[in-house]
């Protein structure tokens, strides 16, 4: 075997073990227990969001990081920070018309510094 061939054949193993582990990721990440697959599966779901602002993008970033080295409650906390973030900012898109029509009591609802004033007793 030549050079040349022992590095095409280097290649084709490669792509096949590369492939292999695809499939076998995708099969293990319908169950819960298969850590490292869970993981994968949740980084396609990441691809799929788009729109983020940086500081939403980061948060989502380290929940991933967090949820990879097993601090699941981390990632809880992470990822509940960047929801509500683009909750805020979904629910500021019209200047928070919508939620003072439906909260008459939220009048003065004008910024976000405003929406965390009036749920500040919530938490």
């Amino acid at each position: 075997m030549t050079e040349l061939e022992f590095g095409a054949f280097l290649q084709r193993v490669k792509k096949q073990s590369e492939d292999f582990q695809e499939e076998v990721h995708q099969q293990l990440a319908k169950y819960e227990g298969s850590a490292k697959s869970r993981v994968i599966s949740l980084r396609e779901s990441y691809a799929r969001l788009a729109g983020l602002s940086l500081q939403q993008d980061e948060l989502f970033r380290q929940a991933m990081q967090c949820v990879e080295q097993g601090i699941y409650r981390a990632a809880i906390v992470m990822a509940w920070a960047a929801f509500m973030d683009v909750l805020e900012q979904k629910l500021g898109e019209d200047g928070y018309a919508k939620v003072r029509a439906a909260k008459s009591g939220w009048s003065k609802l004008l910024t976000v510094e405003d929406l965390h004033e009036i749920t500040r007793p919530l938490c």
